[in-house]
């Protein structure tokens, strides 16, 4: 899981999200759809080759983060609340 934008610069959030998922998640650049947008441009005018050289221009210029899940018990919680979700719409019916 790759996030980008404003909200990968949020230690805390990225964390809770690989834990959450339990996911490995990168984060960053900040502003991944800009530069993005310019790679596409570069490729399409020939002056970056391909989407490989690209991803490496990003990797060797930017600062990407790396999460890695930091609490198991995450599973267990997120499986309890969806329990708890089932039996609440079963005491609505």
């Amino acid at each position: 899981l790759h996030l980008i934008g404003g909200g990968s610069q949020s230690d805390y959030l990225n964390q809770k999200i690989s834990s959450v998922c339990s996911r490995r998640v990168l984060s960053g650049p900040v502003e991944g759809a800009a530069i993005g947008n310019i790679l596409v441009q570069a490729i399409s005018e020939g002056v970056i080759r391909n989407l490989d050289e690209a991803r490496q221009m990003v990797k060797n210029s930017f600062q990407i983060k790396e999460y890695n899940p930091q609490h198991p018990e995450s599973e267990l919680r997120y499986r309890t609340y969806k329990n708890l979700l089932t039996l609440n719409s079963h005491e609505k019916q």
